[in-house]
């Protein structure tokens, strides 16, 4: 009966919650990039960036303009943002070496309490302006492909 009381809690809030009853991250909106864009950001690629890497796109404006520096990692591991985007990102573009990747970004230094993160997934591009506990607060990510 317990059991059942909390779960009814936990699916009659006014918003959804993550299984520690905490408010569950949020889905960034997507739209996939155009041709140009996605040639773009091919192109605009770091030397060195390993076959199973995931690439990630982070602009200082909403609608993936304004400044922007690509970078690329190995999956599974924090990354920081780049200390000139650092708290200005407004959207986000990612690319996994399968056409299949999803980020996890987060408000905080080393990829430090989920809580305050947000989901992206490829294919696409992603906007964080409405998001206002989110928007130009980003500080790390962590990527994963499949």
């Amino acid at each position: 009966m317990f059991a059942f009381i909390i779960i009814l809690l936990l699916f009659a809030s006014g918003f959804p919650l993550s299984v520690f009853g905490l408010p569950a991250p949020t889905v960034a909106v997507s739209n996939g990039p155009s041709a140009a864009m996605a040639e773009a950001m091919a192109a605009a690629m770091p030397p060195g960036c390993g076959a199973d890497w995931i690439s990630v796109f982070p602009w200082t404006n909403a609608g993936y303009t304004g400044e922007w520096q690509p970078k690329c990692g190995a999956p599974g591991v924090c990354q920081s943002v780049p200390a000139q985007l650092n708290d200005k990102i407004s959207s986000f573009g990612i690319s996994g070496p399968t056409g299949r990747a999803w980020c996890q970004l987060f408000q905080h230094e080393k990829c430090t309490d989920p809580g305050k993160s947000i989901f992206a997934y490829t294919p696409g591009l992603f906007s964080f302006q409405h998001l206002e506990r989110l928007d130009n607060q980003i500080s790390s990510y962590r990527c994963f492909s499949g």
